[in-house]
């Protein structure tokens, strides 16, 4: 089994990201600025409710034991955790890049351009639920075909 320890794990992108390989069974962690000035509590119960462990943003969560620490564009070298992910030579990795993996391994859809990405990837995932098809979706807002306590 991986390991993902996700720097950031609170932002729309990267908690979806990471339930979506918490519940294909991977291991994830993570940490989030946010929840240490405690905000967010409605994304990181969600996260805790899908048995992602969470750390506070000081590199205590990163250990040798961690396969990838996952960033985004958002997330800056000077943060402890990938301070420590550098320290303990785990190999850090862009959510885009293990989003791109795991899409290459099902079929896939990616719905990309300027404005009303989160509107049409909504669409498409309950024309797709309603067809029989059970997809994994991975968007940047809520849905609200899909709100429950546990996505």
């Amino acid at each position: 089994m991986k390991s993902y320890f996700f720097c950031g794990i609170g932002g729309s992108g990267m908690s979806a990201l990471a339930v979506l390989l918490a519940k294909n069974g991977y291991a994830i962690s993570g940490s989030d600025r946010g929840f240490d000035a405690q905000k967010g509590a409605d994304v990181r119960e969600k996260l805790m409710k899908q048995g992602i462990a969470l750390f506070a943003q000081d590199g205590s969560g990163v250990t040798k034991d961690v396969d990838c620490v996952v960033v985004s564009s958002a997330v800056e070298e000077s943060v402890p955790d990938v301070k420590a992910a550098r320290a303990l030579n785990i190999p850090g990795r862009m959510r885009a890049e293990i989003l791109a993996d795991f899409l290459a391994t099902t079929n896939g859809i990616a719905i990309g351009g300027t404005s009303g990405k989160t509107t049409v990837t909504a669409m498409t995932a309950h024309i797709l639920k309603q067809a029989g098809v059970a997809p994994n979706v991975v968007n940047g807002g809520i849905m609200l075909n899909y709100r429950t306590d546990t996505e």
